[in-house]
C-alpha cells in the first residue's frame, strides 16, 4: 500500500511538472530572498507604466515619472584635467562630446574650461561653437591669438540648450577670454564676450549629442587647447 501511494504522490508531482508550477504548488514563503539569483529582476521585468530612462524614477504608484520640479538633482558630468587638444585646423575639432537623452520642456547647460596655446609661428584667429544634434550656431573672435612658445589665453565657453518642445529648440553661445600672457600673472581680457544664438523648429527629442568645438584660422602646427576641466548639466522640464 505504502509503495502504492508513493508511486501516486511521484505521478502527481511529475503531472504537475509537466503542467507548469502554479502558485497553488508553491508553500507560502517558500521563495525567500535568498532563492532569487542578484540582478535577475531586471528594469523590463518591473510591472510599471511610463518609459524608464535616465531622466525618469519609479514612483511609489508604480509608475515611471520625472522628479517634480527638476528634482533628484541634474545630471553632471566632468572630465579628468589637463587634456590637451591639436586645434590646428579649419575643420571643427570637438572639446566636449556627449550623448544625453532629452525630452519636450529639457534644458541642457554645457560648460567648458579650457587654456589655448598657438606656437605656430603666426597669429590665428579661433571660432567656437555649440551644437546639438545636426543644429549648430558659431561665434568667431573678434581679436586675433598672438603666436607664443610659453603664453596661454585662459578660456570659458557655455552652450545654452533650451528644448521647450518637439517644434523649438534654441541654443545660445557664450565665450569669455583674455589675452594670452605668461604663467602666475594677471591676464587682461582680450575681447568683449563673444555671444550668439540660433532656433530650430526640429524634434530634438530622445537620444542627442551635445559638444562644444573649436577652429582655427589656420593649421599651422602647434595650437593646441587644454581642457582643464567641462561640466554637463541635463535639468527635465518643470511640471
Amino acid at each position: 500500500m505504502r509503495a502504492l501511494l508513493g508511486l501516486l504522490l511521484l505521478a502527481g508531482a511529475i503531472y504537475a511538472l509537466a503542467q507548469g508550477i502554479t502558485s497553488n504548488q508553491i508553500r507560502d514563503g517558500a521563495i525567500t530572498t535568498p532563492k532569487i539569483a542578484n540582478g535577475a529582476v531586471t528594469i523590463a521585468k518591473i510591472g510599471a507604466s511610463g518609459t524608464p530612462n535616465s531622466t525618469t524614477f519609479l514612483r511609489g504608484d508604480g509608475s515611471w515619472a520625472a522628479p517634480p520640479g527638476g528634482g533628484g538633482g541634474p545630471t553632471i558630468y566632468s572630465n579628468a584635467p589637463n587634456s590637451d587638444i591639436a586645434i590646428n585646423s579649419t575643420s571643427n575639432v570637438n572639446l566636449v562630446s556627449r550623448s544625453v537623452d532629452i525630452s519636450a520642456g529639457t534644458t541642457v547647460l554645457l560648460e567648458v574650461w579650457y587654456t589655448i596655446i598657438n606656437n605656430s609661428g603666426a597669429t590665428a584667429t579661433y571660432t567656437y561653437r555649440c551644437s546639438i544634434g545636426g543644429i549648430t550656431v558659431d561665434a568667431a573672435d573678434s581679436t586675433t591669438h598672438a603666436a607664443s612658445s610659453t603664453n596661454r589665453a585662459v578660456h570659458y565657453t557655455v552652450c545654452r540648450f533650451s528644448i521647450s518642445s518637439t517644434t523649438l529648440t534654441r541654443i545660445a553661445l557664450q565665450n569669455e577670454r583674455s589675452a594670452p600672457g605668461a604663467s602666475n600673472t594677471g591676464l587682461t581680457g582680450a575681447q568683449a564676450g563673444r555671444y550668439a544664438w540660433q532656433a530650430s523648429a526640429s524634434d530634438l527629442t530622445g537620444t542627442q549629442t551635445v559638444a562644444m568645438s573649436i577652429r582655427s584660422s589656420s593649421t599651422t602646427v602647434t595650437q593646441t587647447a587644454t581642457v582643464e576641466s567641462w561640466r554637463l548639466t541635463v535639468l527635465p522640464s518643470n511640471p
